[in-house]
């Protein structure tokens, strides 16, 4: 007979925190690189895009984790 293993919301919240942890350093990584990779075009404005729409996701995080400071100084 098989057992089953009763999932908590506490076993699940442990799981996506480390995920999610995971994620954010893994963007730092990126990030990064981003600016390596923008300093060998320094004049290429393309880069200034990609930080800007990232800034806007980012805010939108920060906002559905409860931190809404950010969205009156981002628009």
């Amino acid at each position: 007979m098989a057992t089953t293993t009763q999932r908590t919301a506490a076993v699940w919240y442990a799981e996506r925190s480390a995920e999610c942890n995971d994620l954010v350093k893994r963007i730092v990584g990126r990030l990064k690189q981003h600016q390596q990779d923008q300093s060998q075009a320094p004049r290429d404005w393309g880069y200034c895009g990609d930080l800007g729409r990232v800034a806007g996701e980012l805010v939108e995080i920060l906002a559905s984790l409860g931190d809404r400071g950010a969205v009156g100084a981002k628009g």
